[in-house]
């Protein structure tokens, strides 16, 4: 392996476990991380292969309602003391909670269907959005003459657009969804801002990447690093 491949391959490898460990935090409590089995969580994500559209429509369409999420759940109950999901904390529930909880997640089928399209999502975010987002906190980008983000860290594009100066400074701040600080008129002004230098900084992260896969982002290794490996 050159030592090409050992660094792409050990950025892999970073990558993907501060993903793992940010996916858990969105169900987990931080104080409670150190009790994951990440080893487990790892396996259980990655090692299966990926669902097909047709096994994706079968499973959503076993519980659009609570007469069909019944039937599946009786069906799941026949097979539990045959795999290894027989410990999981959803059988402690209450059969009735068991047939709500799974009549809820078919509710949401548009927006956790990995097969759902993007017109299905779209109209379902423009109807149940201010529900789904109620006291979520959102990032904001917001004018501070003492902050550590400078209008040159934004891209000409993106100053231009808004009429910012390259030393113009800014800060990130958190704002709960539905206050009525959210809904300012600044407010609406910082998410947009925000929202435009992600894409900014997913661009040249995207476009940083396509030079690396060419190897000419100036990273070079010397004939002794090339010889030993």
């Amino acid at each position: 392996m050159t030592p090409a491949d050992l660094c792409t391959s050990f950025c892999f490898c970073l990558y993907a476990q501060n993903w793992l460990q940010d996916y858990i935090l969105t169900f987990t409590p931080e104080s409670a991380l150190g009790q994951v089995d990440m080893e487990g969580t790892r396996r259980a994500l990655l090692a299966l292969p990926p669902q097909s559209p047709q096994d994706s429509d079968h499973f959503w369409n076993a519980i659009r309602d609570e007469t069909a999420a019944e039937v599946f759940l009786q069906r799941m109950l026949a097979a539990k003391n045959n795999d290894d999901s027989s410990s999981h904390p959803f059988w402690q529930l209450e059969y009735s909670t068991q047939v709500q909880r799974l009549v809820e997640l078919g509710s949401i089928r548009d927006i956790a269907d990995e097969y759902a399209s993007d017109q299905d999502r779209g109209r379902f975010l423009a109807r149940y959005g201010d529900y789904l987002m109620e006291g979520v906190e959102l990032d904001h980008l917001v004018p501070d003459p003492q902050g550590p983000i400078r209008g040159s860290d934004l891209g000409d594009r993106l100053r231009d657009h808004h009429g910012i100066g390259p030393n113009d400074r800014f800060r990130l701040e958190q704002l709960t969804y539905g206050t009525d600080e959210f809904g300012t008129d600044a407010a609406q002004r910082a998410r947009e801002l925000y929202r435009a230098w992600n894409l900014f900084k997913a661009g040249r992260a995207h476009y940083e990447e396509k030079l690396f896969q060419r190897g000419l982002l100036g990273v070079t290794y010397d004939a002794k690093d090339r010889k030993s490996n």
